[in-house]
């Protein structure tokens, strides 16, 4: 008999479970969650006889030493029977159970997969997974675990900043009240902001190791003395960069991989090594051509790389769990247990001994409004995170900070730890003509540093059908275009730079100017009546609450380029005035045999310019004519030379369009006037030019997209480097 510890609904368990039936093995499934409460267990010990465990699970009874192979699928806690109530109790019956379990399973003599229970935990250690592996030859990274602030911050320094975080072990936590909704901490690396948190890794043990460049990720699935791996293309797409972990496993980039011998043998030992039959080995193959050991999972995943590249990792497992199917029993031969693993030696004396920096000092001769700006923002930013203020609240508080300052244009921006829902602040001051101080910080609220980064297990979920979940890494797959738009790349940017600057203004807006702007925009459409307004809203999918949304962002834009525009104006206006001239234009497009014949009939007085137009329109060979008004900045070089130096009457043309020929008759010149359309124009470009210098000195980080398209930390184009 097989016996497959797991839970119910495992997917593996559901691939492998069939074939081993089809081969003729007895199969029973047991959830150790079903102990105590639902299932029994009895270990007996006699004098002069062997010890027996029997089993008796949804009605059968089970002599657990007649199990030839037992396959253990991350099984899940005891549960406590209900009448249990009492939660330390609980907690204590659940622990006495696990114990029991275990124990009894030590009886068995009979293949384990992936090892018994003390062997599958004794190999979960990182620490002994990378002692070990060196010592079998693998390159591995420098590792540092510790809960000592001082000794991060010199490894940061040791290795120039380039380091990341990650787990001791591969722990979810619980995020919420409902247990099916947990957090996870991926691979990050370590930013100078999470430095100012360091003394919150006293709370909580955190590995730091340097970055490794990849070229790509291994998965090496070892079962038994065979070997399957397989690469995961995880720098493709911004998002699985620092940890393929983060994309949707049956929508990423994998292929069986040529592991060349020696690492494959060294493979093979290493799970034997670890007292285990199976193991799932993370590895990375540098751009250089390095294999660098990461970590061994004693208990991964593999469904989803059969799946992809075919690679028979179930039939393997199964093979193992029948090798000794039938065959009688071998008496169990009892040995003392290997030592426990030598303690992680101590970081060297350089590490831990390496003095703090010292402050830098001030720098001389800032000016007194500066100085006042950067202690108004320290208050602030102790005040708001003692306070506890949402973003919303912080953002209000910080607009009157901002305009009292204004000379240092002072800038908010945060970010939410998504699991944990922290916010950390950050205050950007423009020092005129040195720089951009960055001011922030961090309380001790005594969240372990080592949780910073945890993410919510569904977090990227964006929408269920019919039971069926759709995340954002797969969404992302299907909108990979978006990356070739350079326009629509560009817009998202803008997006942001844009709201940065409407939290550090303080702009929104209130209901009475929703309201005010929805009529105006009834209004302009002639939507007067109720069902003429529905019948618009049905016709683009809008609800009126999406209206509402919409006239409000028209109004913060509105608000925001009215802020930006301030007090530059007319200064503008001063230096571009002949830009601003307009001419009133009628434009006809046309092939330029057509265009030819239009200006030549209409200059020698054959027919007049609408009758010539007309005949072409006729003929097909013409757009139809449009009047415009046209400011001398917006029209070609060329153009405007020639129609501004053009008489009102006077045909211009033919001359080179986008879409074939232009045709143009001139009405009107008119000189530049500082008048209201003149102004919003102004405001418009004013707007425009700030954004552009913005998004020229933005670091812009990609976290999704095409990793060719969309670098993960880049300058935007234009920008100086």
């Amino acid at each position: 008999m097989i016996l497959i510890v797991a839970a119910p609904g495992d997917d593996h368990v559901a691939a492998v479970a069939p074939e081993l039936r089809r081969r003729g093995a007895a199969v029973l499934h047991l959830d150790v969650a079903e102990l105590p409460g639902r299932a029994e267990l009895s270990v007996s010990h006699e004098p002069g006889r062997r010890a027996s465990a029997v089993l008796r699970v949804r009605d059968v009874a089970v002599d657990l030493r007649e199990v030839s192979a037992v396959w253990s699928r991350r099984w899940r806690r005891p549960r406590p029977h209900d009448e249990v109530i009492d939660p330390e109790l609980r907690e204590y019956v659940a622990r006495e159970t696990a114990d029991v379990w275990t124990g009894a399973t030590e009886l068995l003599d009979c293949v384990w997969l992936p090892a018994p229970r003390w062997k599958e935990l004794r190999a979960g250690y990182k620490t002994l997974q990378l002692e070990t592996a060196a010592e079998l030859g693998f390159e591995i990274p420098a590792t540092l675990v510790t809960n000592r602030p001082d000794d991060v911050l010199a490894f940061h320094r040791r290795h120039d900043g380039g380091v990341i975080s990650k787990t001791v072990h591969n722990k979810l936590f619980p995020a919420g009240d409902d247990e099916r909704y947990r957090a996870h901490v991926l691979t990050e690396v370590v930013a100078n902001r999470d430095l100012a948190d360091r003394d919150a890794i006293r709370y909580c043990p955190v590995a730091i190791q340097p970055y490794v460049e990849k070229r790509i990720e291994l998965r090496i699935t070892v079962v038994g003395d065979r070997v399957f791996p397989v690469e995961i293309h995880s720098q493709w797409t911004n998002h699985t960069r620092r940890d393929w972990r983060r994309g949707d496993y049956h929508h990423a980039r994998y292929a069986v991989h040529d592991l060349p011998r020696r690492l494959a043998r060294r493979s093979i030992a290493l799970v034997k090594r670890l007292g285990l039959t199976f193991g799932a080995i993370d590895m990375i193959l540098t751009p250089d051509g390095r294999y660098v050991f990461l970590e061994v999972n004693p208990d991964g995943d593999w469904l989803w790389m059969e799946r992809t590249t075919g690679v028979p990792i179930g039939s393997a497992i199964a093979d193992l769990l029948l090798a000794r199917e039938g065959k009688g029993r071998r008496r169990r031969v009892f040995a003392d247990p290997p030592p426990p693993p030598a303690a992680p030696a101590e970081p060297s004396a350089a590490v831990l001994r390496l003095p703090l920096a010292s402050s830098p000092r001030a720098p001389r001769g800032i000016p007194p409004a500066v100085d006042r700006a950067i202690a108004a923002t320290l208050r602030y930013l102790v005040g708001a995170a003692r306070a506890g203020l949402p973003p919303v609240d912080a953002a209000e508080r910080f607009g009157r900070l901002a305009k009292r300052h204004g000379t240092t244009d002072p800038r908010l921006v945060w970010e939410i730890d998504g699991a944990l829902g922290g916010v950390h602040y950050d205050v950007l001051l423009r020092l005129a003509g040195a720089g951009t101080l960055s001011l922030a910080f961090s309380p001790e609220d005594g969240v372990p540093w080592a949780l910073r980064h945890a993410h919510h297990a569904r977090e990227s979920d964006l929408v269920r059908v019919n039971g069926r979940t759709l995340n954002m890494q797969t969404v992302m797959g299907y909108l990979d275009g978006i990356w070739n738009d350079a326009a629509l790349v560009e817009r998202l940017v803008d997006g942001c730079l844009v709201r940065e600057a409407v939290d550090a203004h303080g702009i929104d807006a209130s209901a009475d100017e929703v309201r005010s702007a929805v009529r105006g925009f009834r209004r302009e459409r002639g939507l007067r009546s109720r069902r003429a307004l529905a019948a618009w809203l049905r016709r683009r999918g809008w609800t009126p609450h999406d209206l509402e949304h919409e006239s409000r962002r028209q109004v913060i834009a509105t608000k925001l380029r009215a802020a930006i525009a301030a007090g530059r104006i007319r200064a503008y206006f001063e230096q571009h005035r002949p830009e601003l001239d307009t001419a009133t234009i009628v434009r006809v497009t046309a092939d330029r045999h057509a265009a030819i014949a239009i200006a030549r009939q209409s200059r020698a007085g054959e027919c007049g310019f609408s009758r010539a137009v007309a005949a072409a329109l006729e003929a097909g060979e013409a757009a139809a004519a449009r009047t415009e008004r046209v400011y001398r900045r917006d029209l070609p070089p060329k153009h405007a030379r020639a129609i501004f130096r053009a008489r009102p009457g006077a045909v211009i043309g033919p001359l080179a369009a986008a879409e074939g020929y232009d045709v143009v008759r001139v009405l009107r010149i008119t000189a530049a006037r500082l008048d209201p359309p003149t102004s919003d124009v102004i405001a418009e470009i004013v707007f425009d030019e700030w954004l552009e210098a913005r998004r020229a000195e933005a670091t812009v980080e990609w976290f999704w997209g095409d990793a060719e398209r969309a670098p993960p930390r880049t300058r935007m184009p234009g920008a100086s480097r």
